[in-house]
């Protein structure tokens, strides 16, 4: 699971500036220090990311950007089991949230964060299922 979690940040890193643009995303080491990424995530570019994240794009069919990521990193052809999406968000939150100092990902950085949104996709699910009675 840890080499599955690592290649997925990094394909999800790739995207998020593929997704909005690298002319917005400045940028940034993994290993930058902390004042660093701070001053980064200061950026009117990196905080504008943030608040788009769940916003409609441009893109065709006007996917929300959270969207056009996921559809980036799985095509539509492949599987996106529930907990790997809500793992998927957490990262792009966790890199792009300005009120943290945090760019490397760890299981301790996104747990919150992933319980949450993992909470919030099967919420989704059930209030989608058509009622049976």
């Amino acid at each position: 699971m840890r080499a599955l979690r690592g290649t997925l940040c990094s394909k999800i890193r790739t995207t998020i500036s593929d997704v909005f643009g690298s002319h917005q995303i400045p940028p940034i080491k993994s290993n930058a220090k902390s004042q660093e990424i701070i001053n980064w995530k200061k950026l009117p570019e990196i905080k504008n990311c943030y608040k788009k994240m769940f916003e409609k794009s441009d893109f065709p069919g006007n996917p929300t950007f959270i969207e056009e990521i996921l559809n980036k990193v799985w095509p539509s052809t492949s599987e996106r089991p529930e907990h790997h999406v809500a793992w998927a968000i957490s990262i792009v939150q966790t890199i792009l949230n300005p009120k943290n100092a945090y760019i490397k990902i760890t299981e301790d950085v996104v747990k919150h964060s992933f319980l949450i949104n993992l909470v919030s996709i099967y919420n989704f699910i059930f209030k989608n299922i058509p009622k049976i009675c």
